[in-house]
Formats: C-alpha cells, structure tokens, sequence
C-alpha cells in the first residue's frame, strides 16, 4: 500500500509516498511559483499538513481553474506535467520490480525520456500519457528527441505509454508497452545476467566470500522445505525486503532458480503468500562460471550465498524427488499451496533439460 501526505513549502506542492519501509520525496515542478500561493492555500487548506491520496491530489489539482492562476507564463501546460507525474508514479511499480535505476535526461511536449543502464548496455525510455483513450494499446510514433538521445548516450530506444481516465474514485492509469519493455531488458541473456551480478563477475564474487557456501533442504513432513545454510538454519537480511527468520522455501521457484538468471521468490509464508511473511522481495540469481549466485536485492554489495553449480543443482534435484515421493496427504498449510505435485514435476522436468548439467 501507498500512503501520501501532501503540504505546501515554499510555494511548492511537496508530497510524500512511503511504501513499507522505504521512503522518498517528490515535488511537482509544475506548481513552482506557477500557482498563486492563495490558490494552494485553499487547496490545502491553509497550509495544514493534510493526508491524500496522489490521484486525489491530482484530481483536485487538476479540477482548479488553473487557468485564472498562472502568473507570468499563461502558455505553461500545468496539466500536462501534472499527468507525467502521475505516469510517473503508475509505472514506479514496473521499474522496482525489476530493482531499476532510472535517472530523468529530458522532457518536452511529448513526454519525458528516462535513462536507464542494463550490463553494459543504456535504454533511453521514452514515457508518454494519454487521457481518455483506453481502447488504442499502440504506442505513440517515436519523437525525434528520442532519436536525438538515443545517438547521444548511445543508448537503445524503448517506449511505455500512460492512459489516465478518471473515474468515480480518482484517475485509474493502464500502462501500455509493459511486456516488450520486459523482454528489451533481458536481451540479450548477457546484460540481464550482469544486471542481477551487480556487474561485478561470479568469479569476483567468490573472491570477495572467500569461500563457496553449502545448502541443505530440509523437509518437514505434511509441511515445507527449509533451507540450511552452511550448516544452521538461513537467516535472511532484515530491513526492508525480508521480515521473516528461516523462512519455507518455494519447491517451484528452486527448480526455476537451476536454470534461470532472474529474480526468483524462493521464499514464501507458511500460507503460500510471501507478503503475508514479510517477503516483498526475491533472491537475485544468476549462473555463471560454473557457479550460482545469490544476492539480496537489499544489501546487493554483500553476496548472500555462492554455491558450485554442480552442488546445487545435486542438492535442489535430490530435495525435490522427495517431495515427490511422499507428498502431503491433505490440502493445507504445505507446500502444494505454491505449487502443486504436478507443476512440481513439469518445473523439476523443464530444470534437469536445462543447459546447465551436472
């Protein structure tokens, strides 16, 4: 959930958004020394620290008669930086998922275009908004200032589109252009792979730990599989992602984790629903060199574990055939709540045909 608590400070609208733990302000540029401080005053009454929700915000900005309170700039577009904060804000979720560093380069009349490093290769991200057009899932025609950055930064272009349509309870947003950007950041295989190492080599890795790690996966009978780390019992990094000491292990994300260089939810809560655990967060894997690397998307400078691939694969494949050997003989607080004996077995069939044998 997002909490916004929205003030006036120096002629500015400054708010807030805290999202579990983390924290981070943001202030719309568009209002400074735009709107006349009384308009702001009665929009947030009188300068009293107020809580609102961000398309509350907007709505109530944006229903104003903005028109009557530009001062000295009456050709400013306020609404329109107003909707690209708001893009901004729909698609946050898409670039945390993937633990994305984006830096602003440029805005125009079009859009904004976002910056982002993937390996050794850039992205310039092109965002646009609409409003009321929710029926058209193209993208807009690519604007010549993408063009002209993509040549400076030497970057590779990629657009997502924003459509706002208010209704009853706000503006709801639909963003278009999700899946191919998904697909552009994980091709080719290599940049994704340095992505989830921190560009730093497994080889490397191994240095700076000294050591390589050893896991054991413990089953509980009619229950879950635990992990053991190096001889006791995982104990993850508690602060913002994880909440939860030796949590139960996936059976369906380890398989996934043999063979894919990805972040994978490998743990979860007893109840199969990792936030209801305190999970808000996979284990960044990645294989290479023979070995297999797990990183905390918290403290990503500290690797949480490196396992030799041969080691791991052994271990995970063995674990995995004993939950399938004797499974739980009733529906409940077990493992088949993630993932049932069936998917168990076309998950532990697709991760022995990988490329990565023992």
């Amino acid at each position: 959930r997002r909490y916004q608590q929205a003030w006036v400070k120096d002629s500015r609208i400054v708010w807030v958004v805290t999202k579990g733990h983390r924290r981070w302000f943001t202030t719309i540029k568009a209002f400074q020394n735009v709107l006349k401080p009384a308009a702001l005053n009665a929009l947030l009454r009188e300068n009293l620290k107020i809580s609102l929700s961000l398309p509350g915000l907007i709505r109530a900005l944006s229903e104003m008669e903005i028109t009557s309170t530009i001062e000295n700039n009456p050709s400013q577009n306020v609404s329109f930086a107003i909707d690209l904060d708001h893009a901004l804000w729909a698609i946050d979720p898409l670039f945390s998922s993937e633990h994305l560093t984006l830096e602003e380069v440029a805005r125009g009349e079009d859009g904004l275009v976002l910056l982002l490093p993937i390996g050794a290769e850039r992205f310039a991200i092109h965002l646009s908004v609409t409003r009321w057009d929710p029926e058209r899932d193209d993208l807009e025609p690519a604007p010549a200032l993408l063009a002209e950055l993509c040549l400076h930064f030497k970057a590779i272009p990629l657009q997502l589109r924003v459509n706002l349509t208010p209704d009853g309870e706000g503006t709801s947003h639909r963003c278009f252009g999700e899946e191919a950007f998904r697909i552009a950041l994980r091709t080719p295989v290599g940049n994704w792979k340095r992505h989830l190492l921190g560009d730093v080599p497994a080889m490397d890795w191994l240095n700076r730990a000294g050591r390589l790690s050893t896991l054991r996966i413990q089953e509980v009978k009619g229950g879950w599989p635990y992990a053991i780390l190096d001889g006791k019992a995982i104990r993850l990094p508690q602060e913002k992602h994880w909440c939860m000491d030796n949590p139960p292990l996936d059976p369906g994300e380890l398989c996934r984790s043999v063979h894919m260089d990805d972040e994978c939810w490998l743990f979860t809560c007893e109840c199969s629903v990792p936030y209801c655990g305190g999970i808000h967060a996979g284990v960044l894997v990645a294989h290479e060199d023979g070995l297999v690397v797990w990183r905390s998307p918290e403290y990503p400078e500290v690797p949480l574990a490196i396992f030799s691939e041969r080691h791991y694969r052994k271990v995970v494949f063995a674990a995995m055939k004993r939950l399938l050997e004797d499974p739980p003989a009733f529906s409940g607080l077990n493992w088949t709540q993630a993932t049932s004996a069936v998917n168990l077995c076309s998950a532990l069939a697709a991760a022995k045909a990988s490329r990565y044998r023992i």
